[in-house]
């Protein structure tokens, strides 16, 4: 029985023929493992290639996808947790353009790669993100890159195929020979079967070549390949993965142009960000409506002799320098536990640096001081709620303060200034409003100011002597003051009017209490406009005019009141 421990190259598949495919090239085939953790449902090939012991899995009998791939490399790595670098190795859908002359039977190796603007770490993910209305669609999820010692091997594999050529292709002959049962399967078709048909060309139902490409126009003409170029040729760059199989020619094409994609396929988006791995494809069709199985044997066999090259220019040294893939997500863990330590803590000196600008905001007055002093004091009764507090006055004398008669003389006669020009030359009309005044609020200046105000309208002698002579008194008289002021409001007209009430609304339903310039901006907003227009700003002055006293500014606070709040 073979050890987990010994393993440290982890190489996943997704069908049957990548599984053979795979298991053929292997130099050494070993015995299975001796243990596996609980809940490893995954079957596993053991072996060697050159000087690396690899153990490769295949995808569950009918189940493809992200989510399933996910699934098997996460159990691969909980039984084999010294996998160090990842291989996903089987068959994808080409996307031939004029920058990218792919056939079938090529191989494509994920690489980065720029496209219009965005780097793609070899995978992308093309149905993963959002469409919003009238834009493209956007990306919202970006995948890792493999392992550096996986890219960097790539990058000597290219450069030795390019100087000297590859034996690929005469690879998978020799392994076919060892093993003719593979032959009918796992065999290069015929060139004159590579056909690539036209993206508006549909596949008929009745047979490809009966029928699809027996109309010369629906093909795509290309040039023959010379004698010099490699069977396979190698294609370096962004491979597109997603849940579903493309089979549409058109959104293949237009990925080509966006993204730069050079293949399709369905699983390796759901190892880049779990399982880190270099992603080897080998081409069985063209990501259109044309599909057949006749390359897909063949494709999987060249990818599979791709990834033992890869390999074997790998030395042992360099895997094990790499970190063991399990133990990635454990340093992942930390430090995104260390992140999220760090991240409460700016957070709650945020929170409290915005808590004390919004309490700045609120009143320029400083309570902090008298705050202190009574906490220091621990003076009782300061803590307790409202209702608590009352409770201990019970039992104590109440006094009403009211305003002294006197008082209320000097207030109205300080005032007589604002009256129309026949009361200021008339000295008995002038003690009339000073006395009658003075007598009907008994002391309350808030309905002194409302009689006074009820007042500033009246254009004759007669007309303010009729008002005097009807000042309400008593416990009615701030509700009859009240419909005064609002009679006066209504009799205004319609802007004034208007205006007054939304000032009255404002004021009344806001929050808090509204300053000058929050007023004046509530006034101004317009229904369905989205931008302030300082045009639109009314001045303060004409706003408490045309309100009849009901509201007030405080000159020293800007805030604007209501006597009816």
């Amino acid at each position: 029985m073979s050890n987990p421990s010994d393993y440290t190259v982890g190489w996943v598949c997704a069908l049957t023929c990548e599984y053979v495919a795979a298991q053929e090239f292997l130099d050494e085939e070993h015995d299975p493992p001796d243990s596996l953790q609980p809940n490893d449902g995954n079957d596993y090939t053991l072996g060697k290639v050159g000087r690396h012991n690899v153990v490769i899995a295949v995808l569950p009998d009918g189940e493809y996808g992200t989510a399933t791939a996910a699934s098997v490399a996460t159990s691969m790595l909980n039984s084999f947790r010294n996998v160090r670098i990842g291989l996903m190795v089987g068959i994808g859908g080409g996307a031939p353009s004029p920058t990218n002359d792919i056939r079938l039977g090529d191989i494509v190796v994920s690489a980065p790669r720029e496209a219009n603007g965005v780097t793609y770490g070899g995978v992308f993910e093309y149905d993963f993100g959002k469409t919003i209305q009238d834009q493209a669609f956007k990306q919202t999820r970006f995948l890792n890159q493999p392992p550096t010692t996986l890219r960097a091997a790539v990058q000597g594999l290219k450069t030795q195929y390019t100087r000297k050529g590859h034996q690929l292709g005469q690879a998978v002959s020799d392994v076919i020979s060892k093993n003719p049962m593979l032959r009918d399967e796992y065999s290069r078709p015929h060139s004159s079967t590579d056909i690539l048909f036209r993206s508006g060309s549909t596949h008929d139902s009745r047979g490809c070549a009966e029928f699809c490409a027996r109309d010369p126009s629906s093909l795509e003409p290309r040039r023959q390949r010379t004698v010099y170029h490699d069977k396979p040729c190698i294609h370096y760059g962004t491979i597109a993965s997603a849940n579903q199989l493309m089979k549409n020619a058109i959104a293949r094409d237009t990925l080509a142009k966006e993204r730069n994609v050079l293949c399709f396929e369905m699983e390796a988006a759901g190892l880049m960000n779990d399982f880190p791995c270099l992603v080897i494809r080998g081409i069985c069709d063209y990501s259109d409506s044309h599909k057949n199985k006749s390359w897909q044997g063949y494709a999987a066999m060249v990818a599979a002799a791709y990834a033992k090259g890869l390999l074997n220019r790998i030395i042992p040294s360099r895997i094990e320098n790499e970190q063991r893939i399990s133990e990635l997500f454990t340093t992942a863990l930390h430090a995104l536990e260390t992140t999220g330590d760090n991240v409460n803590a700016i957070k709650s000196r945020s929170d409290r640096r915005i808590e004390l600008e919004i309490l700045n905001w609120l009143t320029p007055i400083d309570y902090g001081p008298q705050q202190s002093d009574i906490f220091r004091r621990h003076q009782p009764g300061t803590g307790q709620p409202l209702g608590h507090i009352k409770s201990r006055f019970e039992d104590a004398i109440s006094i009403e303060i009211r305003a002294h008669g006197e008082d209320v003389r000097k207030y109205v006669s300080g005032r007589l200034g604002e009256l129309p020009m026949i009361v200021q030359g008339n000295v008995e009309l002038r003690e009339a409003i000073i006395h009658n005044i003075s007598r009907a609020v008994d002391g309350m200046f808030l309905l002194a100011k409302l009689h006074f105000e009820s007042l500033i309208g009246k254009m004759t002698a007669k007309a303010i002597r009729r008002t005097l002579e009807s000042l309400p008194t008593g416990s009615d008289a701030y509700d009859s003051a009240y419909e005064e002021v609002m009679n006066r409001i209504e009799d205004q007209n319609k802007d004034k009017r208007d205006m007054a009430k939304k000032a009255l609304l404002w004021i009344t339903c806001a929050k808090w209490r509204l300053t000058k310039p929050e007023l004046q901006e509530a006034l101004a907003v317009e229904l369905g406009e989205t931008k302030l227009d300082q045009d639109n700003l009314p001045n303060m002055k004409d706003v408490a005019s045309v309100c009849a006293g009901l509201v007030t500014i405080d000159e020293d606070s800007d805030i604007c009141n209501s006597t009816v709040k």
